[in-house]
């Protein structure tokens, strides 16, 4: 994304809007946040007519913090003792990032909806109950505190029962995060400000799917099937690894599974 930011659209930009394209600033974006930290929103002579001048990609602000989520989880996860005893370690590290760390509790929210996902049932009236938990939470001044688990719980419900699904093993959900900024922006670039932000949105999302399947296809794909070349703990196996399961359990799968265990006890009684 950075390069293509700093090579394809920004040179683009500059024709546009007629300025001067500085290609070793172009050089110096791409280096200077290549670790994930934003150190230069912009380059020199791109987004000199733009109504948001201040970067080409605001999203990237979060994704040091993530990367560095997801640093702490694999280094907390080298502890056979942690591994074990998930279901006491995580909520407690909800619990201290509620008080200590405000992004984390997000994702230590997803976390712990994930270690209790055979607890919790899709129910139609869940997300209802989350809304009624959010409010009077915000409302007491616990919102910053105690909302990253109810919204979570809401968002994993709504993405596991709504009627909305990409093909199989597809994920355009990181691409579309990273891209639709540039995209936006080159959008009034075009001179295409005058349209309605609905209407902007919609050109938006048109451009962005297609750029974040590339995206899925040719780079995140690939870098997540490198995943085989970690060694793996005895008794894993790549399908398990690979195939992960699903973040909320159905009330219907999880009977499935409880029904399939006693099957298989009895079999064994009977042998």
């Amino acid at each position: 994304m950075l390069l293509v930011t700093a090579f394809v659209f920004a040179p683009l930009a500059s024709i546009l809007s007629m300025q001067h394209y500085d290609f070793d600033d172009a050089v110096s974006y791409v280096t200077k946040n290549a670790l994930l930290e934003v150190n230069q929103s912009t380059i020199d002579g791109t987004l000199e007519l733009e109504p948001y001048r201040a970067t080409w990609n605001g999203s990237l602000w979060t994704l040091m913090y993530e990367g560095a989520a997801y640093l702490a989880v694999g280094v907390l996860f080298l502890s056979k003792w942690v591994r074990g005893h998930l279901h006491l370690v995580i909520p407690v590290l909800f619990v201290a990032a509620s008080v200590a760390l405000p992004l984390a509790r997000y994702f230590l929210a997803g976390m712990l909806l994930y270690v209790f996902r055979e607890r919790i049932s899709l129910k139609p009236w869940l997300p209802i109950a989350c809304a009624a938990a959010v409010i009077p939470l915000a409302t007491m001044g616990w919102g910053t505190y105690l909302t990253p688990l109810p919204l979570a719980l809401a968002v994993l419900w709504a993405g596991a029962v709504l009627p909305l699904r990409m093909p199989h093993r597809v994920d355009v959900s990181y691409g579309m995060y990273i891209w639709a900024f540039p995209i936006q922006q080159l959008i009034m670039l075009f001179g295409l400000g005058w349209l309605s932000p609905w209407v902007t949105a919609v050109i938006a999302f048109t451009i962005v799917v297609p750029l974040a399947w590339l995206s899925w296809t040719f780079v995140e794909s690939p870098a997540l099937r490198l995943r085989r070349l970690v060694p793996t703990r005895p008794g894993d196996s790549e399908a398990a690894r690979s195939r992960g399961p699903a973040p909320l359990a159905s009330p219907v799968a999880a009977t499935g599974r409880r029904r399939a265990a006693l099957a298989a006890q009895s079999g064994q009684s009977r042998r």
